[in-house]
Formats: C-alpha cells, sequence, structure tokens
C-alpha cells in the first residue's frame, strides 16, 4: 500500500467529516471505512497520519523510542498570539506525564507511582462506595437527574481531590479550571473563549502554588505533601514549577476520563436493557460491564505521536518528524481483534485485552483507580435505580472535543415508587 495523496486520498477526503457534528456523535462508520479501506492514511485536518487497526495501534505504542510522545496534547501547532500572550504571564510548559519521553517521564511516574499502586488504591473502595451512595442520596428521590452533572463527573474528581489532599468544597472551581484546560489544548474555540480559558488556566496555576506553599509549611497525609517534602535516592526532587504542573495534570487524567467511561458505559447499558437487568440481579458483573463500556466507546478516542524516524506502518512509509494520530476508538470496534465488534457483550473472552488505558510505559497510571470506580458506580446506580432508562422527553448532549469522548448531559428517569432515602452526606 503507498501512501495517500493530501488531495485524493480517504484520509484526506474524511478531514472534515471527523470533527464534523455527525462523526463527534458517532465516528465508528468512519473508522470502519478507514480500517477496510486505509488502514494507514493521511489527514490534511490534523496533519497527522490516522493509524486505525487494533495491531497497528499496539506496534506503536510498544515502540516508544520510534514513536515519540513529546506534544502529543498539542492538537493545533499554535495557539493565536492574544492566548499565547496570557499563558506567558504564568508558569512555562513543560511536558510531565502524558506528553513525555524516557527519561523525563519515567522521572515524573516513578515519584508518583505509590499513590496509584494497587494496595494503595483499594483501600479507598470503602470512601469511594460512600460517596456514590451519598450523590444517589442526593437525587434518589425526584426519578430524574441529569447523571452527568451530579453522578458521573462528581464522583471522580471527589476521588482524585482526597488522594491529592484537596478540599471538596473547591471542586466546582478545579472543574471549571479542568474544562478550560481541555478547551485550550483542543483550541477549537473562539478567540474570546480561549482568552478567558487561558486567564483561568492561569488562576488553577496559582492555585496549585498555593497549595504546595501551604503544604511546605505544614505536611498533611496527602500526594501533594508527599511531593512536595519527597527527598529520594534514585529520582531528583520536584521544584515548584515542576510540582505544579504534574499535579494539575494528575487532577485532570485522574477524573477527566473515568467521567466519560463511565457516562459512555451506562449509556451503552441503557440501551441494552437485558444486561443492565442482569447486573441489577448480579453485581459482580459490574466489573465486566465497565471493560466491555472501554472497548467499545473509549472515552479517549485518539492520540498523537511524533515518528523520530522513517518507519513503514501497515506497507505505508512515513517520514520522520510527521505525526501519527492512534485511533483507539476504532482499534477497540477492530473485526480482525474482536469476534461481533459492534457488539455489546459483557462475557466476551477478550474483555480486558482493550486499549482504553494505552499499552507500554504509558498505561495508565490510575487505571485501577478507574476501574475501581467504574464498577462502584454501575453497580450502585443499576441497584439503587429501579427501571432506570434514558429520559424520552430529554435528549443526551455529547461534549464538544475530538479526541475525548464522552456526554455532556445524560438525563434519565426512574421509578419513586416505595424509595426511602438515607440522605447520607458527602
Amino acid at each position: 500500500m503507498n501512501g495517500i495523496s493530501l488531495k485524493n486520498g480517504f484520509g484526506a477526503q474524511t478531514s472534515k467529516h471527523l470533527v464534523s457534528p455527525a462523526q463527534l456523535d458517532d465516528p465508528y462508520a468512519i473508522y470502519a471505512r478507514l480500517r477496510q479501506q486505509e488502514p494507514v492514511s493521511y489527514n490534511a485536518e490534523f496533519d497527522a497520519w490516522l493509524v486505525s487497526r487494533h495491531e497497528d495501534v499496539v506496534k506503536v505504542l510498544k515502540a516508544p523510542d520510534v514513536f515519540s510522545s513529546s506534544g502529543v496534547l498539542k492538537v493545533k501547532r499554535e495557539l493565536p498570539p492574544e492566548v499565547r500572550a496570557v499563558l506567558r504571564k504564568g508558569i512555562a510548559y513543560f511536558p510531565t506525564l502524558i506528553d513525555n519521553d524516557p527519561p523525563g517521564h519515567a522521572r515524573f511516574r516513578g515519584l508518583v507511582a505509590k499513590a496509584f499502586a494497587p494496595q494503595q488504591v483499594l483501600t479507598l473502595k470503602t470512601r469511594i462506595c460512600a460517596t456514590a451512595d451519598a450523590l444517589i442520596d442526593g437525587f434518589l428521590g425526584g426519578g430524574a437527574v441529569d447523571l452527568m452533572e451530579h453522578f458521573a463527573v462528581p464522583l471522580p474528581i471527589f476521588a482524585i481531590a482526597d488522594i491529592l489532599g484537596l478540599p471538596r468544597q473547591d471542586v466546582h472551581d478545579l472543574k471549571r479550571w479542568c474544562d478550560d484546560w481541555m478547551a485550550l489544548q483542543s483550541g477549537t474555540a473562539p478567540l474570546d473563549n480561549l482568552i478567558a480559558c487561558a486567564r483561568n488556566y492561569l488562576e488553577m496555576q496559582t492555585y496549585f502554588i498555593q497549595k504546595v506553599e501551604e503544604r511546605t509549611l505544614v505536611a498533611e497525609e496527602d500526594l501533594i505533601s508527599s511531593l512536595v517534602h519527597l527527598r529520594g535516592d534514585r529520582e531528583a526532587p520536584l521544584n515548584r514549577d515542576e510540582l505544579v504542573r504534574l499535579l494539575m495534570s494528575l487532577l485532570v487524567a485522574g477524573h477527566e476520563t473515568t467521567t466519560h467511561a463511565i457516562g459512555n458505559t451506562l449509556v451503552l447499558l441503557l440501551c441494552n436493557p437485558t444486561v443492565l437487568e442482569r447486573l441489577r440481579q448480579h453485581p459482580g458483573l459490574a466489573v465486566k460491564c465497565f471493560e466491555e463500556g472501554l472497548r467499545m466507546d473509549p472515552p479517549v478516542q485518539s492520540l498523537f505521536r511524533r515518528v523520530t524516524r522513517p518507519v513503514t506502518i501497515c506497507g505505508v512509509k512515513i517520514p520522520a518528524g510527521a505525526r501519527v494520530m492512534l485511533l483507539f476508538g476504532s482499534a477497540g470496534r477492530d473485526e480482525l481483534r474482536y469476534d461481533r465488534a459492534d457488539h455489546f457483550d459483557v462475557e466476551r473472552a477478550t474483555n480486558l485485552k482493550h486499549l482504553a488505558f494505552g499499552k507500554g510505559i504509558h498505561f495508565c497510571l490510575g487505571a485501577l483507580m478507574a476501574r475501581l470506580e467504574g464498577a462502584i458506580a454501575l453497580e450502585r446506580l443499576s441497584r439503587r435505580l429501579r427501571g432506570i432508562e434514558l429520559d424520552k422527553e430529554r435528549k443526551l448532549e455529547r461534549v464538544d472535543h475530538f479526541f475525548l469522548r464522552g456526554y455532556k448531559r445524560l438525563p434519565v428517569t426512574w421509578d419513586t415508587t416505595g424509595l426511602k432515602s438515607p440522605a447520607r452526606k458527602l
């Protein structure tokens, strides 16, 4: 197979479709055509080579020396000058975890890995369960709610805030700042909005600078304090700016994708009522449901890599310096990897072998945490909201983001007959 022409190739023809409202709503038909017709194709909209098959995505992820992660969060090559002028007043950009290569990546990952180790994460289960129940108590008697606003968003952000040591009363501001940061990374909003997002991003930096300074004076039992006072033999201590950048990255990564993984899987379950009823009767099925949801509709649809030397993928020659765009959403539906790939099958033998958490050195640090939160969310909601279904009077609303797939609004209804809420507190 030869490289695709910028003018005539399938990838070029579909460049605008990949970010159209219709395709943001359901990109899987285009993914299927890419896998079947041109599994590696150039896309002018993103100035990147799209990699759509599971096998090829895995090969890229397992070769970080050839496919660099530096700059993977940058969608547009450069933000408008007015936005960059605002950002220059804050901490300069430098890579930490997702957008870093060894040895820098290993340094940051090594410093925070202990906080997300299995034995540490499992100690949080009781508190996560209590938080989930308290959130449900808040709307249980109403019979209708937007599950994104009142459950899928707060549950993960409360959990990561607890780990970091941030007050729960600050969560509203934290979420707003994270949304603005994501908008900056996408770079597609109108100029005035981007300028406002940049200013809010600086507010976020100021907030974390203050928290670092507070823990420098008085340490507490939280991750911020651990990082501030870390004096290891193998890794150099982080300076203030490194700490702030790392903490901000952990906050975003620690809740954003889990929020949308919960929302996406809930919609799949609500569209498969037989499976939902099985889950209600057998709570242990929640783990399998969440994994199948991650495979079928992952929150991170794609990420970039930069080619460090000339390479060939699926017969297509890609030059050094080019970008490749890994389509995780496509890999999860690859017919060559999964039988009946478009079918929601919670008993699938390959249930755990998806790429929603990545693979290789960048495998998601918080994967176990996300899996724990996701399973608890599905189990609690299916058990406590009897007769839950999508609200027929209100529409689902998706987030407006090309690589982060999820819902802004997820309205549901349920039967409230005989319900009594214990009204537990967060």
